[in-house]
């Protein structure tokens, strides 16, 4: 929230502000362990989820103070003209130069409404000055486009296969 209002300088609505809440939710290991106790407890299932979720917790570098990220895949389903298109815009500018993430990919029905909003955030961060300086590189060679930051995170679109999920 604070990214889109000091970086951005816009100002999320209401309902973007809780979605960028519940989104960006941290978990940390103490966090996932009680969880995993409260689920082995109920499955009586000894210490199995317990387990797996210290798995999940090895060192890595997360970016994170104190955990990761409690979903790993977030739904918006909203009508249109709502803000969808500006909210996803925030939060991948906000992940590529700011949570320095090493890769992201941006995915559409078609390849062709990736690239839209592609060049959306390449548009818009030639004209944030923030956010230049913090690019480090950008490729618009038709089927090698992408975006690097200076941190090293890199965003490129993709396309699924046409027609998928058309019944």
């Amino acid at each position: 929230i604070r990214w889109a209002r000091e970086v951005r300088k816009i100002e999320l609505d209401d309902w973007q502000q809780l979605a960028v809440i519940s989104m960006l939710e941290v978990l940390t290991f103490d966090e996932a362990m009680r969880r995993a106790a409260e689920e082995d407890r109920a499955q009586q299932s000894g210490t199995r989820t317990q387990q797996a979720y210290a798995a999940l917790y090895q060192p890595r570098r997360y970016g994170l103070p104190g955990g990761k990220l409690r979903f790993s895949l977030s739904l918006t389903l909203l009508s249109r003209q709502q803000g969808k298109t500006l909210l996803s815009k925030v939060v991948i500018e906000w992940f590529l130069f700011r949570m320095r993430v090493s890769e992201m990919m941006i995915s559409a029905q078609d390849y062709n409404h990736a690239n839209k909003l592609f060049e959306e955030i390449r548009d818009e961060v030639d004209l944030i000055p923030a956010l230049r300086k913090k690019q480090a590189k950008i490729s618009n060679n038709n089927g090698n486009k992408y975006i690097k930051s200076t941190a090293g995170g890199h965003m490129r679109p993709i396309g699924v296969i046409k027609g998928a999920g058309r019944g």
